[in-house]
This record gives C-alpha cells, structure tokens and sequence, in this order.
C-alpha cells in the first residue's frame, strides 16, 4: 500500500493541496454517501482516501491509465473506471479489486451512470463513439456517434432515456430514446469542442456546456445555447460543477493558456458572471463537489488535487 499525505481540511477560503502533488489528475469521484470518500484517476493507477484527502493510498487498480470515474449512486461500493487503451474496468468492494468489463483496446474518455437505473452505464470513447451496459458491465453494445470522439456525458436526472454528449470536433449531442438515435443540439454553440457537461439537478431542461471558448447554457433541453462566460479570464473550459443545494451556482476548471491564466472559476446567480477562486498557476482537469457540503469543491489538477471550503455568504478570495 502506497500512502501519500495530504492536508487534513480543505482551507477555507483558499485553495488547499490535499495530497497526490507528484500526479496529474486526471478524474475525481467522491462517494455520495460517504464524501469523505474520494477516488483520483492518474496515468499511474487509482488512488482512493477515506478521510478527506488526509492521506491516499494506490487501490488494487495500479498503473492503468485512467481518464474517467463513476461511482454507483445506489451502491456506492461500485465504482467503475474508464481506461486508455483497456476499456472500462469494474470494482464492486471500493476499490479493493477490479476486474475488466469489456470494450478491450478501447480508449474510454468518458462515463455516465444511469441515477435511476445504475446498472445502465455509458461509456464514450476515442473515435469510436458510444457503448452502453445495461446489466452493470457484464456485457456492452454500440449506441451511436461513430467515428466521434467523445470529451463528456451526462444523464438526465429525472429521465433515464435522456443523455448528453460532448465531443471532441462536432459539438454536442443529445439522445431522447435511452441511445437509439443521436441528435446534434449546436444552436448558439460557437464551438465545436465540447469538454464538458452538466446538468442542473433541479431543472434539468438546464444544461451547461464547457467549451474551449467558455461555457454555455441552454433552458430547453438543447434547443438553443447562450453563451455565459463574462469576466472569466481563460475560456478553455475542463471541468464543471453544479451545485446540488443552489443549482445557480456553477464552477468551471480551465485549462491554462499562452494568454490566460487557468484555475477554477465560480458563478452564484445564473448572470454568466464568474469570478476567479484561484489555482491560476495550474490545469485544471476535474471538479467534484462535496454531497452533503456543497460548500467543499475538489480539483484536479497537473499539480496534484487541491481542496476549499467557502464560507457561507463569502465571495471566493483565494488565489494561491
């Protein structure tokens, strides 16, 4: 077992390292009903901690590059992980043990479960589209949007035959029929390259894209985007978050750029207004959000993973 010391709280306003700093961080999953839980995606294997990012140590799935993480919502010891060249693998004990499920050779990018059906598992790939499981990864088959390369997936929380799609070169897509058909949604999208998606758990007619140009939004379902990136200093967008108990508030990771600085940026009203937390010396690849304390974000980065905790009514101040 590798242990690797971290902080032992996220700081409160500031952006804190809580470990794994010699790693890029590809992905993040934090256990819904134990968010002390959090699972890290590296080039190197998965690695888990138990107490906040205190200490992490390597889960029995070591040197697999892993690009993608989803945890069970019904049973949170069920944890599946997206692979470069390996296809999806499956752990049903947290994390102990790991066993692949198909799709081998594949490259996944991305993963999406299913909230009301957990054994129904999408899987995105590099260039070759889309697969689904249907019984909990025993067996996989092809649902569309061959030949694209899929950044990003998102379920609908209330309607399970409803799924977004980002991709690599064609924009954003939608199915309505659990797969069956594939529909572009790009009214408004100026950008083709989708990195990021996410769905307001409250309204989920609401969906934001994060977009090598900023982020989008769109109030029916896909039928038309606006662009909601004011004030936000890098526009190539990674990773988003919404926040489960104020679905207004949204954060953004960014990539850096030659002309812009990265980090993780914050809206709390809906006005597509953001403003910078931090972390603009760094890439930013994954966000997660803390269930049961939606107050403590997680990131991602090239730099290891960073944590903070806003205070209440706080406008974010930490730029470390």
């Amino acid at each position: 077992m590798i242990l690797c010391a971290g902080s032992l709280m996220a700081g409160m306003n500031v952006w804190t390292l809580s470990g794994l700093s010699d790693k890029t961080i590809s992905c993040l999953a934090i256990d819904p009903s134990s968010p002390s839980t959090l699972y890290a995606g590296t080039y190197y294997g998965i690695f888990k901690t138990t107490d906040s990012g205190a200490t992490w140590y390597l889960t029995g799935m070591g040197n697999h590059d892993t690009l993608a993480l989803a945890i069970s919502p019904s049973d949170p010891s069920t944890v599946y992980a997206a692979t470069w060249g390996e296809g999806v693998f499956k752990s049903s004990d947290g994390g102990r043990n790991w066993k692949a499920t198909g799709l081998a050779n594949a490259d996944i990018d991305a993963l999406s479960i299913d909230p009301l059906t957990p054994s129904t598992v999408y899987a995105g790939s590099n260039s070759e589209g889309i697969y689904k499981t249907t019984n909990g990864g025993r067996t996989w088959g092809f649902t569309g949007l061959a030949n694209h390369f899929i950044f990003a997936l998102a379920n609908d929380p209330f309607t399970s035959s409803i799924v977004y799609a980002g991709t690599a070169s064609e924009g954003a897509y939608k199915t309505t029929d659990s797969g069956e058909t594939w529909n572009a949604i790009n009214s408004g999208l100026t950008s083709t390259v989708v990195n990021a998606m996410a769905v307001d758990p409250s309204a989920p007619s609401t969906v934001y894209a994060g977009t090598e140009v900023g982020v989008f939004r769109t109030e029916d379902g896909g039928g038309s985007w606006n662009a909601v990136s004011k004030l936000m200093s890098d526009p190539d967008v990674s990773s988003l978050g919404i926040d489960p108990s104020s679905p207004s508030t949204v954060y953004a990771g960014t990539f850096r750029a030659e002309l812009y600085e990265g980090g993780v940026f914050k809206m709390t009203d809906g006005s597509g207004i953001w403003i910078s937390t931090g972390l603009t010396f760094i890439d930013v690849f994954s966000l997660v959000i803390a269930p049961t304390n939606p107050s403590s974000i997680y990131a991602g980065t090239d730099g290891g993973i960073w944590s903070i905790t806003f205070a209440p009514h706080d406008r974010p101040v930490g730029r470390p």
